[in-house]
């Protein structure tokens, strides 16, 4: 499956799922680097999915600064959809231990406020599967130049 999963104690999870590309035939190249993904959060007693839009390069965003922080094990990385969907800090500590933090909106307009925010602690075994399944996701849905 085309996914990423941030996962951490106590089942707690932040998944992104691409269901595939949101305009795969457009005429416009950057069109073309539109993927429709599935986000889904579970943080404690509550969950809650939402279809959303995420750029290729987005992805790639995230594979480069989760990787950085990963190779550091300190400081923090912070990522922002273009589109509000989704908003998410990874703070490492140092000792291998890192805190996901942001939200899950259902829409992208911010004025609606229609938001999950979340926590998830992760440790430095599971933040690097969740790297491998951030590149295999920038290999199979390349960003087109």
């Amino acid at each position: 499956m085309d996914n990423t999963v941030f996962t951490g104690e106590f089942g707690r999870m932040l998944e992104i799922i691409v269901l595939g590309s949101t305009y795969p035939n457009a005429e416009c190249i950057s069109d073309r680097n539109w993927l429709t993904v599935e986000i889904s959060i579970t943080s404690g007693p509550f969950s809650g999915k939402t279809n959303a839009n995420i750029c290729t390069y987005e992805f790639e965003t995230m594979y480069n600064g989760i990787n950085a922080l990963l190779k550091s094990t300190e400081g923090e990385f912070v990522f922002e959809a273009i589109e509000k969907w989704i908003s998410l800090s990874v703070c490492g500590d140092g000792c291998g231990h890192y805190k996901n933090k942001g939200f899950v909106a259902d829409d992208f307009d911010e004025s609606k406020n229609k938001k999950l925010v979340f926590t998830i602690d992760s440790d430095y075994s599971s933040m690097t599967n969740t790297l491998r399944d951030l590149k295999y996701i920038i290999e199979k849905y390349p960003v087109e130049k």
